[in-house]
């Protein structure tokens, strides 16, 4: 209990026992009263004789000096009870003034403490709060003031970290220009892109005109393909390494990119470090078929096998048939190789790889599938991706292309 609290038990015990005393009147002890607290005991005993000088007033309080010092002024006062009453409750009233000060400055500088706390994220709209409408002490008030130029500083840093931001990125992205640009500039140099493409840029009036089925494409070089009416001199290797990189698998629903060329690439890898031991040299065309056994996706796309099975899609399949054996009599590899099944379990596993480490979790079972590799499957870049098909296949071809 406060001192505030004990003087107000004090000053109401008084005035209910001046009270009772000018009613009775009458001789010897009238009121003893006792008060208990925390942080000490209050005993107060009043007595009254005929003598009115005879009031005796005892009050000892450990904590209060206030009410020590009302109680001479009440014993002074003796039977002066309305200056008594007036005084106590004009006490009274004061005690309770202050308590409420003291609770409204305590919740002020709890709400202070608390807005302080977040001051990292404080608005102006807070800050203009604290200041009209909480009316912080002057500590309070420079604390907040710091922490506004605290504030100020930090979204000033912040500002400069964003351009800074702008700044790299702007630089990243003409870096990245650089880059693909040189990779092109590589390739063409490299593959002798910019003869052919220069050469093919001009087509005869023979190969313009001719007598052909359905409409031609420009491929990557700028030759003019037939797709439904292949000639095996119009199949080019850089042409189908290019449109290879820029396709994705699974019709793109994998969780990164990842290229047909390079599905066709790890093929290859394939063949070539499981069978090697047993064929011997006789694994090179086994193993160029694995590259090559999509290579007819350049000039058709890769369509998902859900689609590519309906009866409906026959007519894509017979183009994919005579697409792969033009491929094949330009390369010189035996018509119909693409259907050994050494070259179709490679295929199979490296599904099996590519499902686990690329595509999400699926809602049902997939049809049945062999062990996938072991180790991570990590997605090349298309450049990437291109690059390591053309060097698989001048390594495979013996540099004939």
């Amino acid at each position: 209990m406060s001192a505030e609290d004990t003087r107000t038990l004090v000053g109401a015990a008084l005035i209910a026992g001046a009270r009772e005393r000018a009613a009775k009147a009458t001789t010897g002890p009238m009121d003893v009263h006792r008060f208990d607290n925390e942080g000490g005991s209050i005993s107060w005993q009043i007595q009254q004789s005929a003598d009115p000088s005879a009031v005796v007033c005892e009050i000892s309080d450990a904590d209060s000096v206030r009410a020590r010092e009302d109680a001479t002024f009440f014993a002074r006062a003796r039977t002066d009870v309305p200056a008594l009453c007036d005084l106590a409750e004009q006490r009274g009233r004061e005690i309770e003034r202050l308590t409420a000060e003291r609770d409204a400055e305590h919740e002020r500088a709890e709400h202070a403490h608390d807005m302080l706390d977040g001051a990292s994220v404080l608005l102006p709209e807070d800050l203009a709060y604290l200041w009209e409408e909480q009316a912080p002490s002057a500590a309070i008030r420079v604390m907040l003031a710091e922490r506004a130029k605290d504030r100020a500083a930090f979204e000033e840093h912040v500002r400069g970290l964003d351009g800074d931001k702008a700044h790299l990125n702007a630089e990243v992205k003409r870096l990245e220009a650089e880059v693909l640009a040189c990779r092109h500039a590589a390739i063409d140099g490299r593959y002798g892109l910019a003869a052919r493409a220069s050469q093919a840029a001009e087509p005869s009036v023979a190969t313009v005109t001719a007598d052909r089925i359905g409409d031609w494409m420009q491929t990557f070089t700028g030759r003019q393909f037939w797709p439904l009416d292949p000639c095996a001199d119009e199949v080019c290797i850089e042409d189908i390494a290019h449109a290879l990189a820029h396709q994705c698998r699974f019709a793109g629903h994998t969780r990164a990119f990842y290229s047909v060329a390079e599905h066709s690439v790890r093929v290859s890898d394939y063949l070539l470090e499981t069978l090697r031991p047993m064929l011997g040299d006789a694994v090179i065309e086994v193993a160029l078929w694995g590259l090559l056994h999509d290579a007819s996706e350049a000039y058709l796309v890769d369509l998902p096998r859900p689609v590519k099975r309906q009866a409906s899609m026959l007519p894509y399949r017979e183009a994919e048939v005579v697409v792969t054996a033009a491929i094949a009599q330009a390369f010189g590899l035996q018509p119909r190789f693409d259907h050994d099944p050494r070259v179709k379990h490679a295929d199979v596993i490296l599904l099996a790889t590519e499902a686990r480490d690329l595509m999400s979790r699926p809602p049902n079972a997939w049809e049945a599938m062999p062990a996938p590799l072991r180790g991570l499957l990590v997605p090349w870049s298309p450049a990437d991706a291109e690059h390591a098909f053309m060097g698989r296949f001048l390594s495979l071809s013996g540099g004939a292309r």
